[in-house]
This record gives C-alpha cells, structure tokens and sequence, in this order.
C-alpha cells in the first residue's frame, strides 16, 4: 500500500513539474488560502502519522513467549496521531484472527492489552501485527505459542481412587501432531496414541490402573522433542465425616481413594454394630447424607469397606460436640473451615489454632447446634509434633478439637533421560507456605553445596521450578533440598547424577575450533581430551568437577563421525561425545508451495556409495523420506525430490542428505510459499 502511494505520488509531482510557471503559482497560493482542499487534507493527515515522520513503525511485545489465554501488553510506536491500533494474529492457511483494538496518543504511541484466544491457534511461530486504522501503516512482531498440558478425574479434579477415568486435554499444539501418552514417568506405562485436531488441541482419555497403590503419578505426555508432564494423585482410602453431632442430626459423610465404580458399605459399631449407607463411588469418590439411628452420647466409629476391592477406612463420629477441619492436611499459612456440630443453640464458641496466642475466631452456633468458620493456619509450626483446632464454648459447656495436619513437604525429581550434567531438570514441591519464596540447593549437607535457584509457592504450596544440573564431583547420589524462606519447611531427596561433556559446535569441517565444557570429574584434577583417540589438550577441573578446554579438529581428516574424549586423570571418569564433518549440499529452488520439484546437488560424500535424503520440519517435528540417490567415484550426486504436502507458507523447513557409510549428514532450508 505504501509503495503504491509513493508511486502515485511520484507521477502527480512529474505531471506539477510540467505546468506552466503561473499556474504552479497559483496553485500554492491556493493550497495556503484553502488547506481544507480534500487532497491536501489527506496528504495533510498521512504526513502526521507519528512524530518522526519517515521512521518506519515499530512494534513490541511484553513477552515473546506465551500460552493461550495468557494476557500480554502490545506497544506500537510511529502510527498516527490519535488513531486505533488493530491488533491481529496470523491463523491457519494464512488465516488472521482479531484480538483487539489499542488507541494511539497524540505522538502516534499506543500500549494496550490482548489475550491471546482465537478460534483456532496452533503452538508454534506465529506474528503479531497492529494496523493503523487511519493511516494504514502496520509493524508486526514474532510470538511463540507453547502447549498447554491438563489432566483430571471427574469433577475436574486432579485426583482419585484406583482404576479412575482420567481425561487428557491440552491446546497450543501443533496441528495434527501424533503423541504417547504414558501414566507414570516417561517410558512408564503407555496409555496409547493421542492425536490433535486441525487447531492444535489435544483430548485423549484412559482409566488408572486397577492395581496403583496410593501416591502421586506423572502423566507423562512424550512430543517428538519435548516432554509435558502433570501429577495425577491416586488417594488412599479415606472416609471423612462429620464429627460430633447431637443424637438425632444427619452426619455428612465423604469417601475418597476407593477402587473406581465400586459400592462401599459404612457402618458403625454403635447399638451393637449398624450399617449406615452403601454409597456408589465413580472415581473412588462419593458422599451422603444420613441420620444414625438414636444412640447414646460417647464416641464412636464409622467404618467404610468397599465391596470389591476390600479397601477400608474408618473416622470417629462423637455423639456431643465435635469440628471438622477441611482442608486437612493443609499447607502453612493457609485458610481452612471449621465446621462444628454437637453444640448447644445460640451459645459462642470461641475457635483457635493450638493456643489462643495464634488468635481467636468467634462463631455463633445456629439452632441445629452448628457453626462454620474460616480459620488461618500459622505459617511456621514444629515439624513432628501434633497440632491441633480448638473449638471451645465461652460458657466451657461444649469444647471439642480435632487434629490438624501440615501437608508432608515433598521433592520430586524429573530428568527425562536421565540427570546428565548441563541437562535440564525438573522440580516439582509441595507443602510450603502459600505464595513464599522457596531455595533449591544441589549436593545439599555435602561437600559443594550449590544453591541452584529459587521459586515463589502457589497458593497451595506448590510449584515447579527448572534448571540445568550443575557439575558434582560426589557421583552418583546427589541430595537436593528445597527450603522455605519464610516457613523453613524442608524437604529433601536424590539423584543420580551422571557426568557429561558438551562440545560447541558439534558439527563443521576439518581445522573447526571446538570448545569443550565437562562435569562430574574429580574435583581439581588434570583432565586430558582426545580426538579420534589423539590427545590434544590438558584443563583442570574446578572443585566442582567441571571443566573447559577449546582445541582445532585437524585439517586433514575427510567427512564422518568422530569420537571427542575427556578423562580425568585421578578419578578416571572417562566421557565422550560425537563431532561430525559433514558433506556439503545444495538445493534450488529454495523456495516454493507444496509439490515444487527441488534438484538435490552433494558433494565431499563417500565415493560410489548412496545417500537417504530427508525432509524435516522443525517447527513442529517429524521427518518425511523423500528418496535416495548414488554418489559418483568422486563423491558427487545430483538428484531431485518433491516439497511434501501440507507445508505451511511462511515457515522453513530443512532438506537433510544422509550419508551411507558413515552417517554423515548435511542440510539446507527450504522456505514454503
């Protein structure tokens, strides 16, 4: 639009020049006395477009990465003064989507936000764009779209008993992208295929199994590059209820952790023993109401026994006054209910934590001898003693408590492939104050010790946190430690580490520089790296095992796959890696649609041998074969192959050519069209 504008402009000018003298006069006069003209008011208005005019506009993002439903900031600079901004993002097949509208200042400056919610918006690349409503001139910004990954049980609930149906879904996808599901750690138990549709989104479901055992359960979704993983928590039987009542009240009774779809049976040992309920449980979980028959004031208790599984649970149920405490167990710092029951009507019950130096709640009690108030738990507490509510009557008729229990601090490790040194590592912790900062520490109570990052705790104490594994010279176990900053919850647990070396580049030709990084060698020793069995330089580790070192790939060697060495020199880990000297290739065209015939020219590859030749998308992954070709005795091939379907114009994919004998590989782009 611009371009053309310019040109028209440029003729109009060309045409001006070429009238006479007076009458190029004339019209300037004209154009002073009258500046309302209508083509002198436009050109006017697309002159003001910002307040330097000629500079291009620019736009910016508040973030460059981002998951749907997320709200970002959009800052675009050079439009014109007092306009609107459209903010648009590119969809599928070219496809745009509107995410709002920004005004723009008096200087062409306009900042706003846009959440990120289309109707069909894939993972991956895309751009951002604002549009000048006036004056047309737009800038554009690149935006990376993650996936999204959700795993729950009926009611949305990340939980449930044996044998529950879990529904897997997920959005920020790649389009039609082919996934493992597995319950447990990646490589656990395979759960199938999981396919998304046409916009990125993910729905897959499957049942736990029937046998798992109480206790948290990765369920590991495995990408072609990547792994998503959410915790999936089979509960151990549990029959909650509530616990004092007056004879005559109804009790309110929750079940949780039983096998998926069975009847449980409750019964109580009061009046020589009565069963109560038989209560249906879909994912192990279900509840009622019921009224106990009369039965004197004293303690008794509720049994729940599943009839398929055996499983049992029991709770105490107090005829007299009694409070529930939900949740429970709970995180420091949190805010739980106390429900009471078994009170004298209209009486004042005073509720508190412990002692009453944490603070006291006051609570009516109603006309059926209840009450329900909100209770904040202290933030530090006493690990391994017993806590507990008081809900005691001002009169001191009616008092009762009930056992409050932290949640148990927890560290779970994930390293996908196992905790190689550099290598990305998961943590995943609960059981510290909501919203506290939280340090990890690597090699914790040893030698070495390294705090490694720190993490802000969800409302319910929980978060993850990601970093590279540092080097440790005390293979294998390693103690990892997260300790909370406020509460100065601990919680501990190990790893194997495994030592590791990493070359830059890892590929190039012969005479290439490579510099070499280690870890998990002896602390201070002399490690020695080789190349292709020739030593060719020495580096000392630091007290942590790690090491740097940079040495030149000798020029005479000719394409294939070679071995990089570093062993220490006391503790006698040895570690290697692969450096390649790839062929050379070529493509044309380097651009194009879908089914372009591109011609495929190699050299420097094995003498009179054949070549695999691939085609790579990695903007969402997977490898297509497109043929084979056979070099001439010098090395050299020329072929063609065909731009598969389906490619996505705009984006860059690669064309990989494989060597036979020794692996050997080479790549160039290809941009779709």
């Amino acid at each position: 639009m611009l371009l053309i504008f310019i040109l028209k402009e440029v003729e109009i000018l060309k045409k001006f020049l070429r009238w006479p003298t007076w009458l190029i006069l004339a019209t300037l006069v004209l154009a002073a006395l009258v500046p309302t003209l209508p083509f002198l008011h436009a050109a006017q208005s697309k002159a003001a477009h910002a307040a330097h005019p000629g500079t291009p506009p620019t736009l910016s993002l508040s973030q460059r990465i981002a998951y749907l439903g997320d709200t970002i900031t959009v800052t675009g600079q050079g439009f014109a003064a007092n306009e609107s901004m459209q903010v648009t993002v590119d969809g599928s097949k070219g496809n745009y989507f509107t995410l709002g509208s920004i005004p723009c200042d008096d200087n062409g400056m306009c900042t706003g936000t846009v959440r990120l919610s289309t109707p069909c918006f894939v993972g991956g690349g895309h751009t951002i764009t604002g549009t000048g409503s006036i004056s047309q001139l737009s800038a554009s910004a690149p935006l990376t779209i993650r996936a999204t990954l959700y795993v729950y049980s009926a009611f949305n609930l990340p939980h449930g008993g044996p044998g529950s149906h879990i529904w897997v879904e997920g959005d920020g996808f790649g389009r039609n992208e082919e996934m493992q599901v597995y319950w447990g750690p990646h490589k656990g138990l395979s759960e199938g295929l999981a396919l998304t549709d046409y916009c990125g989104n993910l729905e897959f479901q499957f049942d736990a199994p029937t046998n798992a055992t109480p206790g948290k359960y990765p369920v590991a979704l495995v990408r072609a590059h990547t792994v998503l993983m959410k915790i999936f928590t089979i509960l151990p039987p549990k029959i909650t209820s509530t616990p004092g009542i007056h004879s005559g009240q109804s009790v309110q009774i929750q079940l949780s952790g039983f096998l998926a779809s069975e009847y449980v049976t409750v019964s109580w040992n009061a009046n020589g023993g009565q069963q109560l309920a038989r209560i249906g449980v879909g994912d192990g979980e279900g509840s009622t109401t019921i009224t106990p028959p009369p039965a004197p004031g004293g303690d008794y208790t509720l049994t729940a026994v599943g009839e398929t599984s055996g499983f049992q649970a029991t709770t105490d149920l107090k005829i007299g006054p009694g409070i529930l405490l939900t949740p429970n167990p709970s995180n420091p710092g949190s805010t739980i209910t106390v429900s009471g029951g078994g009170y004298t009507p209209g009486e004042t019950v005073d509720v508190y934590f412990q002692t009453k130096q944490h603070g006291i709640v006051t609570a009516t009690v109603d006309e059926s001898g209840n009450f329900t108030v909100p209770l904040t738990i202290p933030t530090t507490y006493t690990p391994g003693a017993n806590h507990y509510v008081y809900a005691v009557s001002t009169s001191g008729t009616d008092q009762a408590r009930a056992l409050f229990n932290f949640t148990t601090p927890s560290l779970d490790i994930y390293a996908y492939g196992g905790s190689y040194y550099n290598k990305q590592v998961t943590l995943y912790c609960e059981g510290f104050a909501a919203n506290e900062k939280v340090d990890i520490f690597w090699n914790y109570q040893q030698p070495g010790r390294l705090k490694v990052g720190s993490a802000t705790a969800a409302s319910d104490g929980s978060f993850y946190i990601y970093f590279n594994i540092p080097s440790d010279p005390n293979l294998p176990s390693v103690a990892v430690a997260a300790i909370g900053t406020v509460s100065k919850v601990k919680a501990i647990n190990y790893t194997n580490e495994i030592g590791a070396i990493i070359i830059d580049p890892e590929t190039g030709p012969a005479g290439t520089k490579v510099h070499v990084k280690g870890g998990g060698f002896g602390g201070v020793e002399t490690v020695t790296v080789s190349f292709n069995g020739t030593n060719m330089v020495t580096a000392t580790s630091d007290a942590s095992g790690a090491f740097k070192a940079t040495f030149a790939v000798p020029k005479d060697l000719k394409i294939g796959r070679y071995q990089v060495q570093a062993t220490g020199s006391s503790s006698g880990v040895s570690l290697s890696t692969i450096f390649m000297i790839p062929p050379s290739m070529s493509i044309t065209p380097t651009t194009g649609p879908s089914g372009t015939v591109i011609t495929v020219t190699g050299k420097r590859y094995s003498h009179s041998n054949s070549v695999d030749i691939l085609w790579n998308d990695p903007n969402y992954g997977g490898y297509t074969y497109l043929g084979s070709a056979n070099t001439s005795p010098k090395g050299t091939f020329t072929t063609t192959v065909t731009a598969p379907s389906g490619i996505i114009s705009g984006l860059t994919y690669d064309v990989i050519v494989i060597d036979g004998p020794t692996r050997a590989s080479a790549q160039a782009p290809f941009i779709a069209q």
